[in-house]
């Protein structure tokens, strides 16, 4: 079993990294799993979480696709954009079609790359907040009128 998992990760790791070479690649995929996600909906809190990290990672590859960020360690986008592909494949460790069971290891997964990656995300984080804060016009009594 555990070869068996081990040529899992190692076949995952090598499809992201084939992916994460190709912007159109990522930006497929980072599509892809915002349209999953957003087919799911989410409502629970475990859920809820995993979805917000997924939502963050769907970002910094955008930024990044985009040339807005290119801050991200190159281990980072693999760890993400394998985490990413994991939930998108439907036949994993639980497949997708199982209720709520199908879905917790695809969370598990993303909980766990985000943990590992922490830092790189909080960094991008900090990133797309000043840059939204940039775009936000300010209110002037102006533009109140």
């Amino acid at each position: 079993m555990r070869e068996k998992v081990k040529r899992y990760l190692s076949a995952l790791s090598e499809r992201a990294s084939k992916i994460a070479n190709s912007p159109e690649k990522l930006e497929k995929l980072a599509s892809k799993a915002s349209d999953k996600l957003n087919a799911i909906g989410v409502e629970s809190g475990a859920i809820k979480e995993g979805a917000h990290v997924l939502v963050t990672f769907i970002r910094m590859i955008q930024a990044y696709i985009k040339g807005e960020y290119r801050i991200v360690p190159w281990q980072t986008l693999l760890a993400i954009t394998g985490g990413v592909l994991y939930f998108l494949i439907p036949l994993d460790v639980i497949p997708d079609f199982i209720p709520v069971l199908g879905f917790a290891d695809d969370i598990a997964a993303l909980l766990w790359i985000y943990k590992s990656v922490r830092s790189d995300v909080e960094d991008f984080e900090q990133f797309y907040i000043a840059a939204k804060t940039e775009e936000t016009p300010v209110n002037t009594p102006e533009n109140d009128q």
